[in-house]
């Protein structure tokens, strides 16, 4: 008895609008196919980056991710959480299109070698997310 009574108050809360529409966004989003296998076929064989390259970008990437929540932290926490995901969704849009930047070698015409170029995006973008 006990079991059903918990599983129909979570049937209620997952039937509430607020809670199956932000699910189904991220399962649809999180289920959509992604570019990551074609990107890292392009940054070993394109532009010539080894395992060691990939994984200080890693190493870094998780250091910024770090840095990112301490930063929420320290002066975010008592913002309103709309506010937070709105103005980082606005950043993230055009700093998620640098790659084509990468791809297209934009970057080396503007004097930023592609290791520089690769280790900047996903810092800046590991501390936005």
């Amino acid at each position: 008895n006990g079991a059903k009574t918990q599983i129909d108050a979570l049937w209620d809360a997952v039937k509430q609008p607020s809670i199956y529409k932000p699910a189904l966004f991220l399962f649809l989003w999180q289920s959509t196919p992604t570019s990551d296998g074609a990107f890292l076929y392009f940054m070993t064989d394109e532009l010539g980056f080894g395992p060691e390259f990939l994984g200080r970008v890693r190493l870094i990437t998780a250091g910024a991710s770090l840095f990112g929540v301490w930063v929420y932290n320290a002066y975010l926490k008592t913002k309103p959480i709309k506010d937070i995901l709105f103005w980082s969704s606005i950043i993230s849009a055009p700093l998620g299109l640098t790659s084509l930047l990468l791809i297209t070698h934009a970057n080396r015409a503007l004097g930023i070698p592609d290791g520089a170029f690769v280790l900047g995006d996903d810092v800046i973008l590991s501390i936005l997310g």
